[in-house]
C-alpha cells in the first residue's frame, strides 16, 4: 500500500493490491458492525445516540460500498481516490481493527496461560 506519487498525492490516491484491499474492507466492515452493535446497546438502554452518530455510520457504509466496488475490478493493483475525511475515516477503521486484534490476541494468550498453569498443577483446563 502506498500513497500516490507526489504529483497525485494531493488528490488523495492510495495504490493498493487486491490482498491489501481485502484488509481495508475487513477493517471497515468490523467498524460498521461495532457501530451498529453500539447503537443496538443504546436502544436497549433507551439512550439517545451521540450527536453525529448516524452521519458517521452512513460515512462508514459509504466507504465500505466504495471499497467493495473497487474489489470487483479485474485489476490487480488499484488506485483509489479519497478525500481527506475518507482517508481519516479509513485510518480510524484500521486503528479500530488493530485494537480489536490486539485484544483478541491478549485474550487468547491469557487463556493459554491459565490453561498451562492448570495443567502444571495436574488439573484440566475447562476452556
Amino acid at each position: 500500500m502506498e500513497w500516490g506519487s507526489p504529483a497525485t498525492r494531493t488528490m488523495g490516491n492510495l495504490i493498493v493490491d487486491k490482498r491489501t484491499l481485502q484488509h481495508l474492507i475487513q477493517a471497515v466492515d468490523q467498524a460498521k458492525k461495532d457501530l451498529l452493535e453500539f447503537n443496538r446497546e443504546l436502544q436497549v438502554k433507551h439512550r439517545p445516540s451521540p450527536e453525529g452518530f448516524a452521519t458517521k455510520v452512513r460515512e462508514v457504509r459509504r466507504l465500505g460500498d466504495f471499497l467493495a466496488r473497487a474489489g470487483r475490478s479485474p485489476e490487480e493493483r488499484l488506485s483509489l481516490e479519497f478525500n481527506v475525511n475518507e482517508r481519516t475515516l479509513l485510518a480510524s477503521c484500521l486503528k479500530h481493527l488493530q485494537v480489536n486484534i490486539e485484544n483478541e490476541l491478549r485474550r487468547h494468550a491469557l487463556q493459554g496461560t491459565s490453561g498451562a498453569s492448570s495443567r502444571r498443577r495436574g488439573t484440566r483446563s475447562t476452556s
